[in-house]
């Protein structure tokens, strides 16, 4: 679990200047900081995406954010659903691609599920010569409607060994991580801009 927070040193680091008083700081910060943590989980997912091609609409179930204080939030990122067919997977005459660079599961091709929904996967083994029935003791032909009388082929899962291999989180946590180490410039910006409102408000006030 990755965190994002400011703390006193900084906010005195910003306050240099400024003379704000203690309530007036910590309330011009607080706006800041929800203003700077409501785009992080944004801003990452659409790095992620831009960069490797995993669908954003699993991204967002698998990243989280959580608001500790006024100036803390922490990220969680679990992938254990997350499969290779949420990496834009195409079927090709090789197997089944996914992913930005484009990387290739050889012998691969993507399965429907009779509850809906797809997977990757890849046959194993030889092909199966049926000992009874019309084909029998021919080469047992796949893509057939007979198959379903003969032993079936076995069958590799690979949709989930981008989750088991770590592929997917050695790509997307150096990501968040980077965005955590920038949180600070974001912040700082945010906050420059709500120092000027507030400065602003203040002038009008003194004009009344």
């Amino acid at each position: 679990m990755l965190e994002a927070s400011i703390n006193d040193i900084q906010l005195k680091q910003l306050n240099r200047d400024l003379e704000l008083t203690g309530r007036e700081l910590l309330k011009i910060a607080t706006r800041a900081f929800k203003s700077s943590a409501k785009n992080f989980t944004k801003n990452a997912i659409k790095t992620i995406k831009k960069n490797y091609g995993i669908a954003d609409k699993k991204l967002r179930q698998r990243i989280r954010q959580y608001v500790i204080d006024d100036l803390k939030i922490k990220i969680f990122a679990g992938f254990y659903r997350t499969g290779l067919t949420n990496w834009q997977a195409r079927k090709t005459k090789r197997g089944v691609t996914y992913g930005r660079p484009r990387r290739l599961r050889k012998g691969a091709f993507i399965a429907r599920m009779p509850e809906g929904g797809k997977i990757a996967v890849k046959r194993t083994g030889q092909y199966h010569t049926p000992s009874k029935g019309r084909y029998a003791n021919k080469v047992y032909q796949r893509n057939t409607a007979k198959h379903k009388k003969g032993e079936p082929y076995k069958v590799e899962i690979l949709e989930k060994q981008v989750t088991e291999n770590n592929e997917i989180e050695n790509v997307v946590m150096p990501i968040l991580q980077n965005e955590t180490e920038n949180f600070y410039k974001i912040f700082k910006k945010s906050f420059e801009s709500e120092v000027n409102k507030y400065l602003r408000n203040q002038f009008k006030k003194g004009l009344k």
